[in-house]
């Protein structure tokens, strides 16, 4: 090979690692270990295409307070009740498919005994990992009470209700809405909001780590990922120079 085509392919290969770097850089990716500590807080928005014959909107309490839907419970509560909740996560939890479900809020119909209440409520949901990762998304609570008629119900959307009402034909805890929320760092975590029914409801709501992040349920340092160009290139420089060094030796001993 001739001292200029070995010049030749020297630049070229030095040509591809410059170009190769930046997508190095592109392809580095989180890698995780160890345990998501999942936080959850939620706000009331206001309700829309209201019909309010009764004594007005439930009230979203986080009390204790005796349902009926599933007896005595407490949402989020952490001594004293907070508007935030922690799941703390051991790296398996994703593995075994592992779900928690606590619940969000009770919404008390206030005594809204003969009269009539519905509307499309907002609820914005924040969820963070501990690790850097959040996300805020809204869905809309259609609620529906009418104790003279014994139809009480929640169902969840992912927009708001035009026609807000009772909905018939399904079983009190029964999925209503299933989404999967991407955190900022790259966390998968499947929400899920049952439908409820009755006085005095109960909202549970489940979360499930999908994975995302680099996997392993828990948050660390970033590791670099080589790209197969950014490896081409600098392989290629290597080449390059291990078959350049013996004709620089050669040429000084002549």
């Amino acid at each position: 090979m001739s001292s200029k085509l070995r010049i030749a392919l020297l630049h070229s290969a030095i040509g591809a690692a410059i170009i190769a770097a930046p997508v190095l850089g592109v392809s580095a990716g989180p890698a995780y270990a160890g345990t998501i500590t999942l936080t959850d807080s939620w706000t009331e928005g206001t309700p829309a295409n209201v019909t309010n014959t009764g004594s007005g909107p439930p009230t979203l309490t986080m009390s204790t307070t005796n349902t009926s839907n599933d007896g005595t419970v407490t949402p989020q509560c952490n001594s004293p009740c907070l508007s935030s909740h922690a799941y703390t996560q051991p790296s398996a939890w994703s593995a075994t498919g592992t779900s928690v479900t606590d619940y969000l809020f009770v919404a008390d119909p206030n005594n809204n005994q003969n009269g009539l209440y519905k509307a499309s409520i907002p609820i914005s949901i924040t969820l963070s990992d501990g690790k850097g990762g959040t996300i805020t998304f809204t869905d809309y609570i259609n609620y529906f009470a009418q104790q003279s008629s014994d139809t009480d119900s929640m169902a969840w959307y992912t927009s708001a209700v035009s026609s807000p009402g009772y909905v018939s034909g399904t079983n009190n805890g029964s999925p209503s809405l299933v989404q999967t929320e991407t955190l900022s760092d790259g966390v998968q975590i499947k929400v899920t909001l049952p439908y409820e029914k009755d006085w005095n409801m109960a909202q549970e709501i489940t979360f499930y780590y999908v994975g995302g992040g680099g996997g392993g349920g828990g948050g660390g340092s970033t590791v670099p990922e080589p790209s197969p160009l950014a490896v081409m290139g600098l392989g290629l420089v290597g080449l390059a120079l291990l078959r350049w060094r013996p004709v620089a030796k050669s040429t000084r001993s002549s």
